[in-house]
């Protein structure tokens, strides 16, 4: 059996949301801003572990915590994302 790879975590999920927020124009940095929970204290990299919290609290999401694409070269993130929103409620 392949071995499991817990290859994220807490701190891979907050490094790699940091690295992907400077890739952020101006405008889109702002709708983050606009986005983000009170509690996020203007951090986006607060709010990267959510998914993991989600899924092992709620078995049902985790299907939903990352997008499998095997095999395939594009991705629909409307289609792949949908429920999303859903979860924050």
């Amino acid at each position: 059996a392949p071995r499991r790879a817990d290859a994220w975590g807490k701190e891979g999920h907050i490094m790699v949301c940091k690295i992907a927020e400077r890739y952020l124009s101006e405008e889109a940095a702002a709708a983050v801003q606009d986005l983000l929970p009170e509690s996020a204290g203007g951090e986006l990299s607060t709010m990267c572990p959510w998914a993991d919290t989600m899924r092992f609290r709620y078995h049902w999401a985790s299907p939903l915590h990352y997008a499998n694409t095997p095999n395939v070269c594009n991705f629909n993130f409307s289609r792949q994302f949908i429920l999303l929103p859903l979860l924050s409620y």
